[in-house]
């Protein structure tokens, strides 16, 4: 196994703050429900197709965590100015730990959390899997969601996750057929060899997990 791979989107993942809810449906890896603050649930990545026909046999997600990109949108999808960073908007002011994966072999025979230096979650890998292109595959995973703090006026975040199905793990990694990535498209330097690569699929398509603010106990 590569592992490579699993390390290049430590540094790329963007966060963005909307004001409502928007789901991403451009996205080919799917959260199956969002989440909503101060709750814990499990949660399932669906897995809806393999790289051009072939069959998956790896996996790798990361939460932004590492200096993630805070931009906000309004009603009318406009943006918006927000703070510099989650120290003003989420109470632990960080989106390490809030993942747990669970283990389930249906489609990866290893699986782990990916941490950071201080033991946080930040992510999760499977491997030695075959899921076939035809089929839809899922993992599970605990999410904590965040609470936020009572004087911001975000109403619901929206975290885009960066993710890279592995079809191949032989060299070069970045071909058409051997991986698949959603990513958001923020100027990474992994977009940008993708694309010279001739790897465009999923790029500026990242897997959005919602979560909704609770109205009620934290209007």
């Amino acid at each position: 196994m590569d592992k490579s791979i699993f390390n290049l989107f430590k540094a790329m993942c963007a966060l963005i703050f909307f004001a409502n809810s928007i789901q991403n449906g451009m996205a080919h890896d799917l959260f199956s429900t969002q989440s909503k603050e101060g709750t814990g649930e499990v949660i399932y990545l669906n897995i809806n197709h393999g790289c051009d026909g072939n069959p998956i046999i790896a996996q790798s997600l990361i939460f932004p965590t590492l200096n993630p990109i805070v931009k906000g949108i309004d009603d009318n999808g406009n943006e918006v100015p927000v703070p510099a960073d989650l120290t003003e908007i989420l109470e632990n002011s960080s989106l390490e730990g809030l993942s747990a994966l669970i283990q389930e072999r249906n489609v990866f025979q290893e699986q782990d959390n990916k941490t950071n230096e201080l033991g946080n979650a930040v992510g999760f890998y499977g491997k030695k899997g075959r899921l076939k292109a035809s089929l839809i595959g899922r993992v599970a995973f605990q999410f904590s969601a965040p609470f936020f703090l009572p004087n911001t006026c975000v109403k619901a975040l929206d975290i885009q996750t960066a993710i890279v199905d592995i079809c191949s793990t032989s060299a070069p990694a970045l071909q058409p057929g051997k991986i698949s990535l959603f990513i958001p498209d923020n100027g990474s330097k992994i977009a940008a060899d993708a694309r010279a690569n001739g790897v465009n699929h999923g790029i500026g398509e990242p897997s959005t997990l919602t979560v909704m603010r609770n109205l009620k106990t934290n209007p």
